[in-house]
């Protein structure tokens, strides 16, 4: 059951209280809109904090700042990327071409329908 769920929170020390109690327990960070406009300017530093969080393998940050260049960066640094919040089904398509791992949704069922 661990396996079918993330949690994910843009509060580090709310994923650390998660490792310690469950530690398969996989875990995302989300990455709030200032958060990552700042990290794009800052890879070198984005990327040494991901060190330091290395139980963390995915991040969640908005769609709006998803695209190659982005993608190539979070999966040299060994992460996933999960954006957040698509509900059209023409956005999850155009996101699934950009490379993501999956989406944040709130109609799994549209997203499931893309994929398959």
């Amino acid at each position: 059951m661990l396996h079918d769920a993330v949690v994910s929170s843009s509060q580090v020390t709310i994923l650390n209280t998660f490792k310690t109690i469950a530690p398969g327990l996989r875990l995302g960070k989300v990455l709030t809109p200032k958060e990552l406009w700042r990290s794009l300017f800052q890879y070198n530093s984005f990327a040494h904090k991901q060190k330091l969080l290395e139980h963390i393998k995915e991040i969640h940050p908005h769609w709006s700042f998803i695209d190659s260049h982005f993608m190539n960066w979070a999966h040299s640094v060994g992460l996933e990327v999960f954006p957040w919040t698509i509900n059209k089904e023409r956005k999850i398509r155009v996101m699934i071409d950009r490379g993501v791992n999956g989406v944040i949704t709130d109609f799994p069922d549209i997203a499931r329908r893309v994929v398959k």
